[in-house]
C-alpha cells in the first residue's frame, strides 16, 4: 500500500454496524488533534504557567516509555485512559500526547485490555500523525527536495521505533 493510499485509506468502508460508527466516532475525535499536531505552535499551559507543545510532550512520554517493559507500559497507559475517562467521561478519548509507543500497544492490544472503540481511535491516532507530518512538509516549499527530506526522516525514524510500532506498520524488525 502506497503511502497516499495508507494515509486516505478509510476502513470504515469496511466495517459493518458498530464497528463502522466506532471508526467514525473516533475519527471525528481526532479531526481537532490533527490540526493541533500539524500546528508546531500548539501547547499546553502548565500550572506554572509554562507553555509545552504537543511535540515535546509526546517526545517525554516516548523517552518515559522507552524505559518500560510491554507489560508496564500496557498497564500505565490502561491506567491513563480510566483516568481520562473518569475526568472527560466516557467516549471522549484523547490519544495527542501519548508516547507512539503507547499508541501502538493499544492498537497491539495483546492483552485484551482495550476496547475496539479504544483500539479503532488508536489506528486513527497513527493515521492523524502521519497525515499531519507529511502535511507539515507539502504545506511549505512542496518540492522533490522536501519529499526527499520526508522520506529520509521517515527512514530514520523506522530505525528508532519501538517493537510495538514496527509491529503496528508491518516492518521487519
Amino acid at each position: 500500500m502506497s503511502l497516499i493510499s495508507y494515509l486516505n485509506y478509510d476502513s470504515s468502508s469496511n466495517s459493518t454496524g458498530s464497528l463502522g460508527s466506532a471508526y467514525t466516532t473516533a475519527l471525528q475525535q481526532l479531526t481537532a488533534t490533527t490540526a493541533n499536531l500539524a500546528s508546531s505552535n500548539s501547547s499546553a499551559t502548565s500550572a506554572s504557567g509554562v507553555s509545552i507543545s504537543v511535540n515535546a510532550t509526546i517526545a517525554a512520554a516516548t523517552k518515559a516509555d522507552a524505559k518500560k517493559t510491554a507489560t508496564e507500559l500496557s498497564a500505565d497507559t490502561r491506567a491513563a485512559l480510566d483516568a481520562h475517562y473518569k475526568q472527560k467521561g466516557k467516549g471522549k478519548i484523547d490519544l495527542a500526547e501519548m508516547s507512539p509507543r503507547a499508541v501502538a500497544s493499544i492498537v497491539l492490544n495483546e492483552g485484551g485490555t482495550y476496547s475496539q472503540a479504544e483500539v479503532l481511535t488508536a489506528k486513527a491516532e497513527m493515521r492523524a500523525r502521519d497525515r499531519a507530518a507529511l502535511l507539515d512538509v507539502t504545506a511549505h516549499d512542496f518540492s522533490l527536495s522536501s519529499l526527499e527530506a520526508y522520506q529520509s526522516a521517515r527512514l530514520t525514524s523506522c530505525g528508532t521505533m519501538s517493537l510495538e510500532e514496527r509491529t503496528v506498520r508491518g516492518a521487519k524488525g
